[in-house]
C-alpha cells in the first residue's frame, strides 16, 4: 500500500504532462493555420500582381 501514493502521484504528474503538451500542440495548431491563412492571401495577393501584368 505505501506505493499506491507514489503511484497515483506518477499518475496525476503524467496527466498533467500529457495535458501541457496537448495545450502546446493545439497553440501550435492554431499558429500553423494562421500562417496558413497569410500564405493563402499572399498567394492570392501575387496572383493578382501576375495578372495584372501580364495584362500589359
Amino acid at each position: 500500500m505505501s506505493n499506491y501514493p507514489n503511484r497515483r502521484g506518477r499518475e496525476y504528474i503524467v496527466k498533467d504532462g500529457l495535458s501541457s503538451a496537448k495545450d502546446e500542440l493545439l497553440s501550435i495548431k492554431d499558429e500553423l493555420l494562421s500562417i496558413k491563412d497569410e500564405l493563402s492571401y499572399a498567394k492570392d495577393e501575387l496572383s493578382r500582381i501576375l495578372a495584372e501584368l501580364t495584362s500589359l
